[in-house]
């Protein structure tokens, strides 16, 4: 599971955005994560409902 301490960890390392693309179920990416600055986190239910808009 990634934590929101472990992605501050690595926060501190860079200064670009991280991206984080969640494709497990049950997920492995901690739904707080997504509050941290410069984090954009992406789950399954994130992407079906992209694709979903896009069919349309």
């Amino acid at each position: 599971m990634i934590r929101a301490a472990d992605v501050r960890r690595v926060l501190g390392r860079r200064t670009r955005p991280l991206f984080l693309i969640d494709i497990a179920i049950p997920r492995n990416v901690a739904a707080d994560v997504s509050e941290l600055g410069n984090v954009y986190c992406y789950d399954v239910d994130d992407l079906g409902q992209d694709a979903t808009r896009d069919a349309a």
